[in-house]
């Protein structure tokens, strides 16, 4: 009896359906795929104009005159550290200079404050003065009092 029961059972098969289903997914991914392609080449026909409209404008240079008070500043932190300055690797150089002008920015902010100490402007040459490699720490203090000292003069603080 078990053999005529399954006899009468028709056997199932999922070989047909499948095919037509990947066949529709296939077709979707192709839409998919053939929008996205559309969708890129107008972007990037948008870029290729917005470069040709571009190409004959000549950029902007925005050139600012330092603050002179700012430019004072930056000297009188200069002034006898040439040869440490050339000794330094170029990347170096970068750093420090920009680390120069950062500490000189952060000077003439104390300066124009009404309450501002010689012991700030002293801590902020002697930060800016540490990125030096091999340098005396006694030599590095007595070199930051001496710029504020002058920075001070200058000032009439």
């Amino acid at each position: 009896m078990v053999e005529s029961s399954q006899e009468r059972i028709p056997q199932r098969t999922n070989e047909q359906p499948a095919p037509m289903r990947q066949t529709e997914r296939e077709s979707k991914l192709e839409q998919a795929s053939e929008r996205q392609r559309s969708a890129d080449e107008q972007a990037a026909a948008a870029v290729a104009a917005k470069i040709r409209e571009t190409a004959g404008a000549r950029p902007a240079i925005m050139v600012t005159a330092k603050d002179p008070e700012l430019k004072a500043i930056e000297d009188i932190l200069a002034e006898g550290l040439e040869e440490f300055f050339l000794n330094l690797p170029p990347s170096d150089q970068q750093s420090f200079k920009r680390t120069g002008e950062e500490t000189a920015q952060k000077i003439r902010i104390v300066i124009r404050k009404k309450t501002s100490r010689i012991k700030d402007i002293v801590a902020l040459i002697a930060k800016w003065l540490k990125a030096l490699p091999g340098i005396n720490r006694f030599f590095l203090e007595q070199e930051a009092k001496i710029k504020a000292d002058k920075i001070v003069q200058r000032f009439r603080l």
